[in-house]
């Protein structure tokens, strides 16, 4: 299912089903004359939709969390309320531990106020009003009812997404994690990287944070035909990065044919050298063999 169809739905099941609020003033409307008492006039506006019952849960939980000026009318009030919210706090947060595995389909529901769309792999751990869900590989689209006092979090070997009421999609790949809002906002800490407040329509992706994952994020751009500049940032921001000797060897050996792609091959000859220098690195062979017949004076244009 695309993308902006899980949005259509998920905004299609949080709203209240069409008409209700026509057919609750007509009856009112009617009962100006007689009193047909509450049975009477409820008995006209329908069944609820089915998902009324989460909507309604939403609310309740929400309402646990906030504490407004209702106190000031009147201490018999104060007392219901204190005895209501009494009640719901004896109802614990409902503990999850749940896998998500690879399907593509409409939204599932995951609490009382999380849906999610899965199209990929990860794991649900935390609580129904504080949800962590580590995504490992794929695409996830989670949808957060508004309002309802949920603190959310998608965690990414390369991000952590953050997020109160809104509906976004996380997408995990040797790229990195692109992350996308559709309604809300969202806070997304990258883990090598800037902190970002994204609105809807706003998207951000946070590079891979080892120099293995930057050498497969520079392969996959360049398989993409993506600009060299684009290929050479990730090989030299792995080149910063701690390593194995041998992934930093396979990071200079990808540099150097970057480089002569990009038509540069004095920038390709020290790139060679310097691999060469630093001792015993995969691939020496194979430069040792291209500065031998490379052109020693050679100038990039």
């Amino acid at each position: 299912m695309a993308l902006g169809d899980l949005f259509q739905a998920a905004k299609k099941a949080s709203e209240p089903p069409p008409g209700a609020a026509d057919r609750i003033r007509e009856r009112v409307r009617d009962a100006e004359g007689h009193d047909p008492g509450v049975a009477g006039v409820l008995a006209g506006v329908g069944a609820p939709d089915p998902t009324a019952s989460h909507r309604v849960m939403a609310r309740l939980r929400s309402a646990r969390r906030r504490r407004g000026p209702l106190l000031a009318a009147g201490l018999g009030f104060a007392s219901v309320l204190m005895a209501f919210f009494a009640s719901l706090s004896s109802s614990p947060p409902q503990a999850l531990n749940t896998t998500l595995h690879a399907t593509e389909g409409p939204l599932t529901l995951l609490t009382d106020t999380v849906s999610v769309a899965v199209d990929g792999n990860g794991h649900v751990r935390g609580t129904d009003i504080e949800p962590v869900i580590t995504w490992e590989r794929g695409r996830l689209v989670v949808y957060v009812t508004p309002n309802a006092g949920i603190r959310l979090v998608v965690d990414t070997p390369e991000s952590r997404v953050t997020v109160l009421g809104t509906m976004f999609a996380v997408e995990r790949d040797p790229i990195g994690t692109y992350v996308d809002v559709a309604r809300g906002t969202v806070q997304v800490e990258c883990r090598n990287g800037p902190t970002s407040r994204l609105t809807a329509g706003d998207d951000t992706t946070c590079w891979p944070v080892t120099p293995s994952g930057l050498l497969g994020r520079a392969r996959t751009l360049e398989r993409r035909d993506a600009p060299v500049a684009e290929v050479m940032a990730s090989l030299e921001r792995a080149l910063i990065l701690d390593g194995l000797p041998a992934v930093r060897g396979e990071v200079l050996a990808q540099l150097v044919r970057t480089l002569l792609q990009a038509n540069r091959p004095a920038d390709a000859r020290r790139i060679a050298r310097q691999y060469l220098d630093e001792g015993h690195l995969p691939r020496r062979d194979e430069l040792t063999s291209f500065l031998a017949h490379s052109p020693p004076s050679g100038v990039d244009p």
